[in-house]
């Protein structure tokens, strides 16, 4: 089943051919929020914005709330706290201190993290992860992380205007 709203995923990264592993994506409102937010923090090169075609199945999608953090730990945090699926919160438990007890970079921490969390979300059957965005794109629009890369397939890079872009950097900045 495909899922007919059209997503996006905002990136910096040239050339990506598919997600990484909880990669998150959204409104074009919402990836293009990300992009600046991101912007404004750390890059200061081209953001890139990617259409995403997401083929699955309603019992492959996990529903949860925002969990307001892009790190596999936030979510593992999040998955926990709220007793999301509570017949995994061992796992999560287990994963959660494992990942916390890595010596490693916080990008290899980071790549790390999220492979092993997405499989064993993938484990138990579960490819994406769905929720109500509460800081990018509009009122209570929903988002998707995406845990099975082979779900979403992207399209060639989408033009962002010029004007467009200033106006969500600037939306940040007010």
């Amino acid at each position: 089943m495909t899922l007919l709203q059209p997503w996006f995923h905002g990136t910096f990264t040239a050339n990506i051919q598919q997600l990484r592993p909880l990669s998150h994506v959204g409104s074009r409102a919402a990836a293009l929020h990300a992009l600046a937010r991101k912007h404004l923090r750390y890059e200061k090169i081209d953001p890139i914005l990617h259409e995403v075609s997401i083929q699955l199945q309603p019992s492959e999608i996990l529903q949860a709330t925002d969990w307001y953090s892009p790190t596999p730990m936030g979510l593992l945090r999040h998955l926990i706290e709220k007793n999301v699926r509570p017949d995994l919160s061992g796992y999560f438990d287990a994963l959660y201190d494992k990942i916390k007890k890595m010596k490693s970079s916080k990008l290899e921490w980071k790549l790390i993290g999220n492979i092993e969390v997405a499989k064993l979300l993938m484990d138990y059957g579960i490819k994406a992860i769905s929720y109500e965005n509460e800081l990018e794109g509009g009122v209570k629009e929903n988002s998707i992380c995406i845990v099975d890369v082979n779900t979403a397939m992207l399209s060639s890079p989408i033009e962002i205007s010029k004007h467009e872009w200033e106006r969500a950097v600037k939306s940040l900045k007010a």
